[in-house]
């Protein structure tokens, strides 16, 4: 009769086994099988999960709609087990495209959404690089319009990466003329002092007479 290994079924020998004499050659139909697929596709019984599966708990057939290819997976985030980068690392699910900021953070550090990915908050603590690789205008916030001729990275400067604000200009790495920012005006939000009112009036730029550093004589 049956081994205490076979195949869980209700169906008759002769519908999968070809010889009487050896029962070798089986084809198995499935349809009369009873039980999980695990229960046989264990890497002993039948084929079992490859090596670079997905980690997971769910039965085989809660995401593998064919017994017989087992392409087509719908995968259930809800029982995969480990990290999101096990899997989405570009090989065995999609992974970080080229365009992706740098980083050595978990993906569900910053994705909320492991189905479409949007709506990432950066956790900066976890960003390899320096700002201008992201901040180019293209993959984050770049340096606006208005923004100072500069030559050096944004944290030269700027000591806050999260508001930009209360940036402290190097001027060894300005480039233009001084005239060009102070003008009295605002720059990316930072009001920049011109000439006073009492200033003479020249239309020389401000560092041919002043120390760049202070504007005394």
């Amino acid at each position: 009769g049956k081994g205490t290994t076979h195949i869980a079924t209700t169906a008759a020998c002769d519908t999968c086994h070809k010889s009487t004499t050896s029962w070798l050659g089986a084809t198995v139909d499935h349809t009369g099988i009873t039980g999980n697929c695990a229960s046989c596709h264990n890497g002993t019984t039948a084929t079992g999960k490859g090596a670079t599966h997905i980690a997971t708990s769910a039965l085989c057939e809660n995401c593998h709609k064919s017994t017989l290819t087992w392409v087509g997976a719908t995968v259930d985030h809800t029982q995969v087990v480990g990290t999101c980068a096990a899997c989405h690392n570009g090989t065995i699910a999609t992974g970080k495209g080229t365009g992706h900021v740098a980083t050595t953070a978990a993906c569900d550090s910053c994705h909320k959404s492991t189905t479409t990915w949007l709506g990432a908050t950066v956790s900066h603590a976890g960003i390899v690089g320096n700002c201008v690789s992201c901040h180019n205008g293209t993959t984050a916030t770049g340096k606006g319009t208005a923004h100072i001729t500069t030559t050096t990275i944004c944290e030269d400067c700027h000591k806050s990466t999260t508001v930009w604000s209360g940036a402290v200009t190097n001027h060894a790495d300005v480039t233009g003329t001084c005239m060009h920012c102070h003008d009295g005006g605002t720059h990316d939000g930072i009001a920049i002092k011109g000439k006073s009112n009492g200033h003479p009036n020249t239309n020389a730029d401000c560092g041919q007479c002043h120390n760049t550093r202070s504007f005394a004589n």
